[in-house]
């Protein structure tokens, strides 16, 4: 089982945001989030959009 497919198993409900919140629970620790934001435009934050675990994160709900 890929990634993807892994996270897509992970449920959360069926708002985007929850499902969501839900996966980067499980990826990411409380101190690693906190060092970023979506763009990286928030107090010297890195951007989690550049990073490929956003595309990966997205692609779950295209499956």
């Amino acid at each position: 089982m890929n990634i993807c497919s892994y996270l897509s198993t992970l449920g959360g409900g069926k708002s985007y945001i929850l499902r969501t919140n839900k996966v980067l629970r499980q990826l990411l620790t409380d101190s690693l989030a906190s060092k970023y934001s979506f763009f990286g435009s928030r107090k010297d934050k890195k951007a989690f959009s550049e990073l490929l675990l956003k595309k990966v994160v997205i692609s779950k709900y295209l499956l």
